[in-house]
C-alpha cells in the first residue's frame, strides 16, 4: 500500500528540515520577507521625510542658501546629502519640497510644513497598515500550515479504510 501524496510530502519535508539546511533556508525566508515588510511598509522612511522637510523650512524662512539649508536638513534627518538633493517619489527630497524651495522664503516655508505634514500622515498610515497586513496573512499561514498536516494525517486513515472495506 502506497501513502497519499500529501503525506510523503510532509514526510519529506521532515527529512529536508532533519537536515542543516532546512531551518537556514528557513530562517533567509523569514529574514527576506521581514526584510520587505520593514523597507516597504516602515514608517522610517516618511518619519525621515518629515523631518528633513520641517528642518528644510525653518532653513528657508531664516533664507539660509538652498544648497546649505539641503545639507543641513540632511544632517538633521540622518539621511546622506547626495539621497537628500535628488529629488525621489519615496525620499526626503520630494518633487513638491523641490518646488516650494523655488518660492520666496516665506511661501517656501509654509510650502515645506504642509509637505511635512503629509509626510507625518503617510508615516501613521504606514504603521497601520503593517498592523492590518500582518495579522491576516499570519493567520491565513498558520491555517494552510495547520490544514495541510491535519489532511496528512487523517490522508493515511482514509487509504486504510478504503482498503478493508
Amino acid at each position: 500500500m502506497q501513502l497519499p501524496a500529501a503525506t510523503r510530502a510532509v514526510i519529506s519535508l521532515a527529512e529536508f528540515i532533519d537536515t542543516a539546511w532546512g531551518p537556514l533556508l528557513v530562517a533567509a525566508a523569514l529574514i527576506a520577507i521581514g526584510r520587505w515588510l520593514v523597507i516597504t511598509r516602515s514608517p522610517r522612511g516618511a518619519r525621515a521625510a518629515e523631518t528633513f522637510t520641517r528642518s528644510l523650512a525653518s532653513l528657508a524662512a531664516a533664507e539660509i542658501p538652498r544648497g546649505d539649508a539641503i545639507e543641513l536638513a540632511a544632517a538633521a534627518a540622518r539621511v546622506r546629502p547626495t539621497t537628500a538633493a535628488m529629488p525621489a517619489r519615496r525620499g526626503p527630497m520630494t518633487t513638491a519640497a523641490l518646488q516650494a524651495l523655488s518660492y520666496e522664503p516665506k511661501a517656501a516655508s509654509v510650502l515645506l510644513v504642509a509637505i511635512a505634514e503629509c509626510h507625518r500622515d503617510r508615516g501613521r498610515g504606514g504603521l497601520s497598515t503593517t498592523q492590518w497586513l500582518i495579522g491576516p496573512v499570519a493567520i491565513g499561514v498558520v491555517g494552510l500550515f495547520v490544514g495541510f498536516i491535519v489532511i496528512a494525517l487523517f490522508m493515511p486513515l482514509f487509504s486504510l479504510v478504503n482498503a478493508l472495506s
